[in-house]
């Protein structure tokens, strides 16, 4: 038997810190959604019915997270029987509504919805103008906008626009922010691919690293969450096959520019009636004959869905060129000491060294930080070496960090392994396969990292604090005082679960009431 007692001091902590764990709900319904979802890995799939219909088996192979199912309301249904996450493109409200015989699952019959979006690659600026926008067009996705809140007011709503009025233009600040603050999207999401045929390849720094930045910069003074798509297709605009490091490179450069939505255009193809092609599988329509980029992409989804475990969680707050060449504009170089007091250098000891882009990330809320800790670092390091004949391996480069810890006492970095999910400690005593950590000086370290192409890892100084990861509360040595489900968070899901102890209570008289432990029942209530 357990008495109540403990249950009243668990109240009295609730009481204590829930007006300081509130922020969640004051976040905007993008963030809110997509700590609620998941950080979002989809792909755009054409095929729902019929011959080439869906294959949920395939699906999950791919490890994509969220079916982007275009127009395709029928296919709902595919996804929200396997609990597959999906998101929905209409002309207006109508057009989003599901078709009537979608099977509901146990919390509803949209339990598995991320968003919904209006319109795609709107013309919103006059004649293709970089900056001279269309008010009729925005006005119009303002109200298209406005109608499908006042039914789906828990949704998140996004457009998604081109990265430039052209491939090989680019908006004008003021146009974008034209459409963010009329149409008011709940996500900022842009497409661009950037892998052209030539040898060598037409270079990309010209629009992808501009618009990387600059789609951030807009996105994040407006407090929404950003997303872009990814290449997999080809046969428009002279578009090539991305190679492995491509793709990657197409990835984890999003993630380091603190990109929470990707989604891989297209999955599978539209048959010979288009001349846009998959490249995910050889044939024209359906998934049958997967490529090896298949595979290639489905385990670097798998490394992205583990990083953006912690992802979810942080919030971009500068992003440095490590490199010996010109910095992309909009970009920045790196420095030491501009982002972070313990950098000190960074260097790629390969052969033919391409750029490196180190992405610097703070929790987006105080509690994410844990117990006691406030303001934690976390920096990204990516490769960005790939090429259209190059895999992984044949990209991979050496990178040299050294750092200057000083009096703050810290000696170990912290990774979350982007293979296995798991938080791993970088100490002078524990050396991983890929890189090694060494003491250089009383209070001077070196970490010598390999990467394949395109690839980056997620780091962070270890403080003492923990590492925000979706795994990372049953980790700790300690429960957080009122979190009486465990996750994480002290909020009015702890007064639920408090109300289904108060309602196993015996005694109305409170004082003596006790739970009966023998049931199993209330096992969870008895740990």
């Amino acid at each position: 038997m357990m008495k109540l007692t403990s249950i009243w001091l668990t109240l009295v902590s609730l009481c204590l810190v829930i007006s300081a764990n509130t922020a969640f709900s004051t976040l905007d319904i993008g963030h809110q959604v997509l700590r609620e979802k998941g950080f979002q890995v989809a792909a755009t799939v054409h095929d729902v019915t019929g011959q080439y219909a869906f294959n949920q088996s395939r699906w999950l192979e791919s490890n994509f997270t969220t079916v982007d199912w275009g127009q395709a309301r029928s296919g709902i249904t595919l996804t929200e029987d396997k609990q597959i996450l999906w998101r929905l493109q209409g002309n207006n409200v109508n057009e989003l509504t599901p078709s009537p015989d979608i099977v509901p699952g146990e919390d509803g019959p949209y339990q598995y919805r991320f968003c919904y979006e209006i319109g795609h690659e709107p013309d919103f600026t006059v004649n293709f103008s970089p900056s001279v926008v269309d008010t009729a067009v925005l006005n119009d996705l303002a109200a298209k906008y406005a109608a499908t809140r006042a039914v789906y007011p828990d949704v998140p709503v996004t457009t998604v626009i081109m990265g430039g009025p052209g491939y090989n233009q680019d908006y004008a600040d003021s146009a974008i922010e034209a459409f963010v603050n009329t149409v008011q999207p709940d996500m900022l999401i842009y497409d661009d691919y950037p892998f052209y045929n030539g040898t060598p390849p037409a270079p990309h720094d010209t629009h992808h690293f501009p618009r990387l930045a600059q789609f951030r910069q807009i996105a994040l003074a407006n407090g929404i969450p950003y997303g872009t798509y990814l290449q997999t297709f080809i046969g428009v605009d002279d578009l090539r096959v991305p190679s492995e490091s491509d793709a990657r490179f197409d990835q984890f450069t999003s993630l380091v520019y603190g990109y929470k939505t990707l989604d891989s255009f297209v999955y599978d193809g539209w048959g010979s009636s288009t001349p846009l092609q998959p490249v995910l599988f050889s044939d024209l329509r359906g998934t049958a004959h997967p490529t090896s980029l298949f595979y290639q992409v489905a385990q670097s989804n798998q490394e992205i869905r583990n990083i953006g475990s912690s992802l979810v969680y942080l919030q971009s707050y500068d992003v440095r060129f490590a490199t010996l060449g010109t910095v992309p504009s909009r970009n920045t170089a790196w420095q030491a000491g501009a982002s972070d007091p313990y950098i000190t250098n960074i260097s790629v000891t390969s052969a033919n060294p391409a750029e490196v882009i180190v992405g610097y990330f703070h929790p987006m809320l105080e509690e994410d930080d844990g117990p006691n800790y406030s303001n934690q670092i976390y920096f990204m390091v990516t490769n960005c070496k790939h090429g259209y004949n190059l895999n992984a391996i044949d990209a991979q480069q050496t990178i040299q960090i050294n750092f200057n810890f000083a009096s703050s006492g810290i000696q170990n970095l912290q990774r979350l392994n982007r293979q296995t999910g798991l938080i791993e400690l970088i100490s002078t005593a524990e050396q991983c396969d890929d890189l090694t950590y060494v003491q250089t000086g009383a209070n001077t370290y070196r970490l010598t990292l390999t990467l394949p192409g395109g690839t980056g890892d997620l780091f962070k100084f270890s403080t003492g604090a923990f590492f925000v990861n979706g795994m990372q509360c049953g980790q700790l040595s300690e429960k957080i005082a009122g979190d009486i489900n465990n996750d994480c968070y002290v909020d009015l899901k702890d007064f639920a679960e408090f109300a289904k102890v108060w309602l196993l209570c015996n005694d109305p008289e409170g004082l003596n009431c006790t739970i009966d432990c023998s049931d199993p029942a209330n096992e969870e209530y008895c740990k």
